[in-house]
């Protein structure tokens, strides 16, 4: 506690800051600690004792509090409390209320009581009534902003997103009503912030609304669309199957999971279609749909019987044999991952050499990429709320590879210039985070408890659509990437482990249970092995020969 009193300002500072990040605890355990801490607030500089204060989350630190909230400057601080938490809605609440109020106090709330929560929902509302929304006065965010999709975090995020993201933590159906109110508001910042926080809401107004974003010519927004779309309208029908016939192979697999969702026999003809797409991954993707359409589609099982014993793709064999398992309620077990000829290589840790027909390739196990943040570049001087990142610089941006978080949820974004664009989120994942290059594209594992791991490509859209970065899945895996090389003909192979059902490419609605198989688990998925893949530049999955 003396060094609070030093006549030095940075000794003050510099002990603010170890009782900032002590245990919440310690001023119980420690009584002298609020009052020096206040002592330090007023002898200046009042960031990091304030900061300190607002952690421990003492009443003594309301009137510092209140007068950092009408008077600022601005400081980045924690989130309040449930003691200090009413006193700011009270000045959120004030009628007279200005938009650094607004500001400052929006970004300390975070985890709303229950009692608190219809007060906040009511200065949301107020918010969202006026004519202009209040953000940031810097000339930038005045003028139109690039449309996305993407959660981008940054000066011109309106006020009410902060007031939106205190409410989220809560029940959706609770403030869904405002939050649909803030869709309407159809703002470049806001739009993108609700439409994540609704993401698993599953609600029939919400899926039209989506509906609209498939004929955007903004990629991502077609990309969300098409991956949080519950039930499709009927108006989306036709979008639907345009995408199927023309669009890239991640917009014609999404586009066949919806379609097969209508339920009536009206999409089978695109389908069957799609069965002889040349990706592999529509075909795996059009099998399934018609697997779940199960004997309305039973014109597709002579095509599904030769995919699941003939395809290259362990993929399309295992969708097809379960789309057909799905028909006729018999199984035949498909070829789906052969066990490789692996050897673990004594005396070379992480080296593994696969026997192929063409030759042998030496496979090596992925690397992490720094855990802290970089002494200069794009990676430079970044924080986040996690234990254990990934900083990976691409060009004038940085990578984040986010595998745990505190809250439980996992991510991954974008760090440029100011910015931090979301790209993926999910929640109690727990699974490794790598990233390679692979003929220019940037490559990153992900886990999703829904359907499996997959290989996630990070690519820079054009500047005039959008802000700039988007993440849109790549190749399935089998289960969680081990280690990996490059084939002689530039393929990428990759050596998986601790496969299962939920890993092997079947989304949570195709996934059948495991005594409705007649069969052992090591027959149909080579349980017993380590299941290694081929993967083609333009994302293909096959077996290595």
């Amino acid at each position: 506690m003396p060094l609070l009193f030093h006549p030095a300002p940075q000794v003050r500072s510099g002990a603010a800051l170890a009782l900032s990040s002590a245990n919440f605890a310690f001023s119980a355990q420690t009584p002298d600690a609020i009052p020096a801490l206040l002592h330090a607030h007023e002898k200046g500089p009042p960031e990091l004792p304030l900061a300190a204060l607002v952690r421990f989350d003492d009443a003594r630190a309301g009137s510092a509090l209140r007068r950092y909230l009408q008077e600022g400057p601005t400081h980045i601080l924690p989130c309040v409390g449930p003691t200090l938490a009413p006193l700011v809605v009270e000045a959120l609440e004030a009628p007279d209320i200005t938009p650094p109020v607004l500001a400052r106090g929006a970004d300390l709330l975070c985890n709303l009581t229950r009692k608190l929560t219809p007060r906040v929902r009511a200065i949301l509302r107020r918010e969202l009534a006026r004519p202009t929304l209040w953000r940031s006065a810097d000339p930038s965010c005045q003028q139109p902003l690039p449309r996305t999709c993407q959660v981008v975090e940054d000066a011109c995020m309106p006020y009410a997103g902060s007031i939106a993201h205190a409410l989220s933590g809560g029940a959706r159906k609770e403030v869904y009503p405002e939050f649909m109110e803030a869709l309407t508001r159809d703002d470049e910042r806001l739009t993108p912030l609700i439409l994540h926080y609704l993401a698993d809401t599953p609600s029939p107004e919400l899926d039209a609304w989506r509906a609209r974003l498939l004929e955007s010519p903004i990629p991502d927004c077609r990309q969300h669309a098409l991956r949080r779309i519950d039930t499709p309208p009927p108006q989306a029908r036709e979008v639907l199957q345009a995408l199927l016939e023309r669009g890239a192979p991640w917009e014609r697999e999404g586009a066949a999971s919806l379609l097969a969702r209508f339920g009536d026999d009206r999409a089978i003809g695109a389908l069957l279609r799609a069965l002889d797409d040349p990706h592999a991954g529509v075909q795996a993707a059009a099998a399934r749909a018609l697997g779940s359409l199960k004997q309305k589609a039973s014109a597709a099982l002579p095509r599904l019987e030769e995919l699941a014993g003939t395809h290259a793709s362990p993929h399309v064999r295992l969708g097809a044999a379960v789309a057909r398992l799905k028909m006729t309620g018999q199984w035949k077990p498909p070829r789906a991952y052969p066990c490789p000829e692996l050897t673990k290589l004594d005396g070379e840790p992480g080296q593994w050499e696969l026997r192929l027909r063409t030759g042998q390739v030496r496979l090596h196990s992925f690397q992490r990429p720094s855990e802290s943040p970089h002494a200069s570049g794009p990676c430079a001087g970044i924080s986040t709320d996690s234990f254990r990142n990934g900083f990976i610089p691409m060009n004038q941006a940085c990578l984040v590879l986010n595998p745990g978080a505190k809250d439980g949820h996992a991510e991954t974004w974008v760090s440029e210039k100011g910015r931090r664009i979301s790209l993926d989120r999910w929640w109690g994942v727990p699974t490794p985070k790598y990233s390679l290059e692979f003929h220019g594209k940037r490559l990153v594992f992900h886990g999703l408890s829904h359907n499996g791991v997959y290989l996630g490509d990070v690519s820079e859209v054009a500047r005039t659509q959008q802000g700039g970065w988007m993440m849109r899945p790549f190749a399935p895996l089998p289960g969680h990437p081990s280690a990996h090389a490059l084939e002689s003909r530039g393929d990428l192979v990759v050596m998986t482990r601790d496969g299962n059902p939920w890993e092997l490419g079947l989304s949570h609605e195709d996934f059948v249970p495991m005594e409705a198989w007649p069969w052992s688990y090591s027959e149909a998925f080579g349980a017993a092995c380590n299941p290694v893949v081929r993967i083609t530049r333009d994302g293909q999955v096959f077996d290595v020969e």
